[in-house]
């Protein structure tokens, strides 16, 4: 992930005021530096055209300009062509800012901020920012931050907190994405993707694109201004960013409005992926999870375990004995509404071959697939043991949730 001017007028917002250039807010910036002696006439040939770079933040406090304020468009005219991110500025002086100078940065979409707090030194911004986007080079460290936000309780202050140290540039407005891979998946394999991301439409500063879990995890947010189409974002991502790629499937979380969510939005991203995996489905949406989405939270409390293994266990003796696929039946069964000729269809054998097996479910559970209420326990039964298996394979069960002991 990069560092963007975005993310650090995010970090310094309420002391900061942005002057010029709101178009320019999604430029990377690799390294910030001071602005101080390279515009004095005796030192300009010398230092002025060496000293900055591209995607260089550069800070300053005018001195230079003190004596002479028209050289302030001087300055953000050679870093605009520099290619440089953006200009801070503590205005000590008090030199007035001409407006031509804020319209030209704002036609080259160059940012110019002016620091309207005296407890901000060059010193920490610098520290500050550097070390961040250090942190952001490194796919582990991105890995450990969602470790730590996932492990922690849901208290949605810590969770808005741990949203903001990933992307200060996050909106409230939010979803999650998930496309985890069969095999080893690497920060090498990963680069692929990334660098489709970087071309993309949904490259902005908002959204964070990630590998994790053995997959690409992409956080997808914006303004309440307007509802996110997570059919459009999807699509987008399925189309430019996954491209070529195989994923075991796609799973899309529901929209969240408030950021203090972001672990659950995060959760349900991962786990809709997995369900989908284990259905051979290649793309779904949380919504679609119809009960599961009750189911899956508390999966692993005692009293659901147990319920399931009272009748699933017994299930399971007959089939490793026997091999005969009662609960890959019973699974298909509920997937298809209960109806014994569209489970046939789905298995691709014969009604009665169906029938068969269900009578043999009923013989061993005590419960009749005929009867609603005993179709209930079992239909329940089956789906706990298939949350369960689903939680393990994403290695969700790591994690504290509200449903789990």
């Amino acid at each position: 992930m990069i560092y963007t001017v975005s993310d650090f007028y995010n970090t310094y917002k309420p002391e900061l005021q942005l002057m010029a250039g709101n178009g320019g807010l999604s430029r990377q910036v690799t390294k910030a530096g001071i602005l101080d002696y390279e515009l004095e006439p005796a030192l300009k040939n010398k230092y002025f055209y060496t000293n900055f770079q591209e995607k260089q933040l550069a800070l300053t406090t005018l001195l230079y300009a003190k004596d002479n304020p028209f050289l302030i468009a001087d300055g953000v005219k050679h870093l605009a062509a520099k290619g440089c991110s953006g200009l801070v500025i503590k205005n000590v002086f008090r030199l007035p800012i001409h407006e031509s100078v804020l319209r030209y940065a704002d036609s080259k979409n160059f940012p110019v901020f002016l620091i309207k707090s005296t407890n901000v030194y060059f010193e920490d911004v610098i520290y500050t920012l550097n070390r961040r986007i250090e942190e952001l080079a490194s796919c582990s460290t991105i890995c450990r931050e969602l470790d730590s936000l996932l492990k922690m309780p849901s208290n949605p202050q810590e969770q808005l907190l741990y949203g903001r140290k990933l992307n200060p540039s996050f909106e409230h407005q939010h979803m999650a994405i998930f496309a985890p891979f069969d095999e080893f998946f690497s920060e090498m394999q990963f680069a692929a993707y990334e660098a489709r991301y970087r071309k993309s439409n949904l490259n902005m500063p908002s959204n964070l694109l990630t590998l994790y879990k053995n997959g690409v995890l992409f956080l997808y947010s914006q303004t309440e201004d307007t509802e996110i189409e997570p059919d459009a974002v999807a699509e987008v991502f399925s189309d430019e960013i996954l491209k070529e790629g195989s994923p075991l499937a796609v799973g899309i979380s529901k929209i969240h409005h408030y950021l203090g969510e972001l672990k659950q939005t995060i959760i349900e991203g991962i786990q809709t992926a997995f369900c989908a995996a284990e259905d051979k489905k290649r793309i779904l949406f949380y919504g679609e999870l119809g009960i599961l989405q009750v189911l899956l939270p508390f999966a692993e409390k005692r009293e659901m375990r147990l319920f399931s293994h009272s009748i699933m266990d017994k299930l399971e003796e007959y089939d490793a004995e026997a091999k005969g696929h009662l609960i890959e039946t019973l699974n298909a069964y509920c997937q298809a509404d209960y109806n014994i000729q569209n489970t046939a269809k789905k298995l691709c054998q014969h009604e009665n071959t169906v029938r068969y097996r269900l009578e043999r479910v009923s013989d061993i559970t005590g419960l009749s697939f005929k009867f609603p209420s005993q179709a209930e326990q079992l239909a329940v039964a089956c789906k706990i043991a298939w949350c369960r298996k689903v939680l393990k394979k994403s290695r969700l069960t790591d994690y504290e949730s509200d449903g789990q002991d």
